[in-house]
């Protein structure tokens, strides 16, 4: 209600409606909804925002060049004195403990520790989004005129999950820089006893990415806290400045330099695998079958000739690369696991899906996990939720799960716990097909 104006910019329709249908008739006159990408702000008044918000975005963007662009016009649309806030950035220094922990937390028994090392390198390998350091942002100032500062901080909250532990939020200041107070000597926390103006401690354990660590999150009664990566560059530890509400100074630390380090992760680009089972379906729904071509080749540009005409001599052959066979890609065990396996070989068009692969790196996606749902719901005659093929990405895990759920249950009266529990799988269900009508829209 203290809102004067509020403007949406998202490439979705979808969104905005969603947006647009939960607004009153007062509230809809202060509020302006334009269906655009990041970049395309032209015809918004200048110097006319307080505050321009970038949350949970810059990932899916295609590079640093790209987002230094929409950081530069977000800068023009904001009046001197006010800030631009870049919400839940990848981070770069966590890129290989994000992966690591993910690729761990999913690993079937028996898994040799040089298989998991490699899928890490392949998960890297493959990231297909945007990661950025904080010294990306801090060297913003010197680079884009109207902003004057940059405030980098680790995400605040308890819980461990993606976010928390592999992101961070930064606040840019425009037009004029924030003031800053010099820190004192580190100490360590105990100093707070005390209760000194300000108190600086470093190289503290970061709980959230290693074990026996000091959570990077402070609630203290009478104090402001800041927290950043640790000054010397280590991703494992952090940095803390808590400043007292009452004694303590006014302005924002003025951390000391940390070391220079690689400041972006540019997105990996699709592969032909990556890209098949989506070019195929598109092909299909305005050429006959035999006009679909049997192999997809991804290239970064044509190569040509001196006269720039394709040179056709130079495109490499149309052949499938060959694939080692690991332990993950073992044949199906059951009739169920092959029932699941010939499903996700027809949604994803591969020759053979393993009993152990994360469909998920074979090239599915949100949209694609909606028409396996169908097709297998339809092979096996029963429900197979959405939640479910999300839950257990692997033809193993998936059989597992069905094949508990298809056993008749104890009592005939189902238990209001169970009702419970099958009317919360129903509302996720809902809204994962949600999310994924609102891919399908974008």
């Amino acid at each position: 209600p203290h809102v004067e104006h509020y403007t949406a910019v998202d490439l979705s329709p979808h969104a905005l409606e969603t947006i647009r249908a939960e607004l009153s008739a007062d509230e809809l006159r202060k509020v302006t909804l334009l269906n655009r990408a990041a970049h395309e702000l032209g015809g918004v008044t200048a110097a006319s925002f307080d505050i321009v918000i970038i949350n949970s975005v810059s990932q899916y963007f295609p590079d640093g060049d790209y987002l230094r662009g929409v950081l530069q016009r977000a800068s023009e649309l904001v009046v001197d004195g006010g800030r631009i806030f870049v919400g839940d950035v990848r981070n770069l220094s966590h890129l290989h403990a994000f992966h690591e922990r993910a690729e761990r937390t999913q690993a079937p028994a028996g898994r040799t520790a040089e298989e998991t090392t490699t899928r890490i390198g392949r998960r890297i390998e493959r990231d297909g989004e945007l990661l950025l350091n904080e010294a990306w942002f801090r060297a913003l100032p010197g680079a884009l005129p109207r902003i004057a500062g940059a405030d980098v901080q680790l995400k605040r909250g308890l819980a461990h999950n993606e976010m928390t532990c592999f992101r961070f939020d930064v606040v840019l200041h425009v037009g004029a820089a924030p003031a800053r107070f010099a820190l004192p000597p580190a100490s360590d926390l105990a100093s707070l006893a005390t209760e000194p103006p300000v108190a600086y401690a470093r190289e503290l354990p970061n709980a959230r990415v290693q074990a026996d660590g000091v959570e990077p999150s402070f609630a203290l009664k009478d104090y402001d806290s800041f927290v950043v990566q640790a000054r010397s560059g280590d991703a494992t530890r952090f940095d803390v400045v808590l400043r007292h509400r009452k004694h303590g100074p006014e302005g924002l630390p003025d951390w000391p330099a940390s070391p220079e380090l690689p400041a972006t992760h540019q997105p990996a680009r699709g592969s032909s695998s990556d890209l098949e089972p989506e070019l195929r379906e598109l092909l299909s729904a305005s050429l006959p079958v035999y006009m679909i071509p049997a192999h997809f080749v991804t290239l970064p540009a044509f190569p040509l000739t001196p006269n720039q005409k394709i040179d056709r001599k130079a495109l490499p052959s149309p052949t499938r690369a060959a694939v080692r066979v690991t332990k993950e890609q073992a044949p199906a065990k059951s009739e169920l696991e092959q029932q699941i396996a010939d499903v996700w070989q027809v949604v994803l068009n591969v020759e053979q899906v393993g009993r152990e692969e994360n469909i998920f790196e074979l090239g599915a996606n949100s949209l694609l996990t909606v028409q396996a749902a169908n097709r297998l719901s339809n092979a096996l005659g029963r429900k197979v939720s959405l939640v479910s093929m999300f839950r257990f990405p692997s033809v193993s895990a998936l059989a597992a799960h069905l094949g508990e759920a298809a056993r008749p249950a104890p009592s005939a009266e189902p238990r209001a716990d169970d009702r419970r529990k099958d009317a919360a799988e129903r509302r996720r269900q809902l809204r994962a097909e949600r999310a994924a009508q609102g891919e399908r829209d974008d």
